[in-house]
């Protein structure tokens, strides 16, 4: 909608889209920032290359294409965080939960104190304005019926549905694999709290 509105009410101008792919208080360097060229021009083109020379990771993408990459990067993202509160306030654990937790469950912990103690407006902004973000939500919800069914099958059906799910990732599967051992080797014990804070403003 914004790039039909832009081609509609500045027929003749430049116009860049910027869209920084993280929260302001990470920083700009090395952070990716998709860069639409709406109606490119010179100064588009600089404006592209002074974000570039701020050391940020520029994507260039069409509004489309930005619109398909931000519902999966942010609204699925987003969307399964929030429903991980979700679902924890449901099942209303025991305390002893937090202090017994398992390394992808206190990320999973962190994940759910930073997106939900963001901006309402921001998070709404990409779950409603967003065109792919209800096929976002959608697909997740149709991934929890997909587990439902594996769960009450085989091994070699459960075996089936994580082989699925870790094909996106294709060859940068064991990059993350590693990347996941480092973050998991440099986490704080679940047990303590307050080791998470620490060195944190």
């Amino acid at each position: 909608p914004a790039a039909a509105a832009l081609r509609q009410s500045l027929p003749r101008q430049q116009v860049l889209g910027l869209n920084p792919m993280f929260a302001p208080d990470l920083g700009l360097r090395g952070r990716p920032v998709v860069a639409v060229r709406h109606r490119d021009g010179p100064d588009v083109t600089a404006m592209v290359r002074a974000v570039r020379g701020w050391d940020a990771h520029v994507v260039e993408l069409t509004a489309d294409e930005h619109d398909r990459v931000a519902g999966a990067a942010q609204a699925l993202t987003h969307a399964a965080v929030l429903a991980f509160g979700l679902a924890l306030a449901r099942l209303d654990p025991p305390a002893a939960t937090a202090a017994t937790a398992p390394p992808p469950h206190v990320l999973l912990r962190t994940l759910l104190a930073r997106v939900a103690s963001g901006a309402p407006e921001v998070y709404h902004d990409v779950q409603a304005a967003n065109p792919y973000a209800a096929d976002a939500r959608r697909a997740l919800r149709t991934a929890l019926d997909d587990l439902d069914t594996a769960a009450a099958g085989t091994d070699a059906g459960f075996a089936a549905l994580m082989a699925r799910a870790r094909a996106p990732l294709g060859a940068e599967l064991a990059p993350y694999r590693r990347l996941c051992a480092q973050v998991f080797t440099e986490l704080p014990p679940a047990h303590d709290p307050n080791v998470h804070l620490k060195g944190v403003p």
